[in-house]
């Protein structure tokens, strides 16, 4: 089967985005659909690459990192709207990911894995969600947080990539097991993430109509 778990979570959750947020005015919100057709395209094409035509593909997943770092930086950013010190941690954030992303593509070239980047990517989401974490907790505005989509979408954020870096953590001893328990546990980190990103997008769905 030429469809892997991961792309069957990752197309469902396109599906649900274009559902709920096709109809969406408001520009965060509705680039998630961009973003998750880019995401869809970019798994798919990297598997046809890995399987079908048996060649690296760390290329792919490097160009991934660009989009993945800009995107969700960018969403951060919107979220952080009245927390100054989230959006200079973002500008910071993304400021050191372009040097560590130039220096390994400087000493690796692009056909190698930007490990280290990929890395600083998890890490970085994970203090960024934190600190939304704080911003809610500071807030005099009251919020509803089972209803509230930024906080779902934060919540997915969070799972995945604090996941991730546990994987980074312990690659080799992951990697030895065998199965490649490495890829069962990103299936679950992808379930985690799409479906608070989906449930992210019904209340925003919901929050839409109300107010319409």
């Amino acid at each position: 089967m030429f469809l892997s778990a991961n792309n069957i979570i990752e197309l469902s959750g396109l599906f649900l985005a274009l559902i709920f947020l096709l109809n969406d005015r408001n520009k965060i919100w509705k680039s998630q659909i961009l973003f998750l057709m880019a995401v869809s395209a970019i798994e798919l094409t990297g598997r046809y690459y890995r399987i079908v035509i048996q060649q690296n593909n760390s290329w792919i997943y490097n160009l991934y990192l660009l989009l993945e770092m800009g995107f969700v930086n960018a969403i951060f950013y919107a979220f952080f709207k009245n927390y100054v010190s989230g959006r200079l941690y973002v500008i910071a954030g993304a400021t050191l990911f372009i040097i560590i992303y130039i220096i390994e593509i400087t000493n690796h070239g692009i056909s190698g894995f930007n490990v280290i980047s990929d890395t600083l990517i998890s890490v970085h989401f994970c203090i960024c969600s934190l600190l939304f974490y704080y911003q809610l907790l500071k807030s005099d505005r009251y919020e509803q947080l089972s209803k509230l989509p930024s906080f779902w979408w934060v919540n997915g954020i969070l799972f995945f990539y604090f996941g991730s870096v546990a994987c980074d953590l312990f690659f080799t001893q992951l990697f030895a097991i065998p199965n490649n328990l490495r890829s069962d546990i990103y299936v679950i980190l992808n379930l985690l993430i799409y479906s608070s990103w989906s449930y992210a997008f019904l209340c925003r769905y919901q929050q839409r109509k109300q107010f319409n």
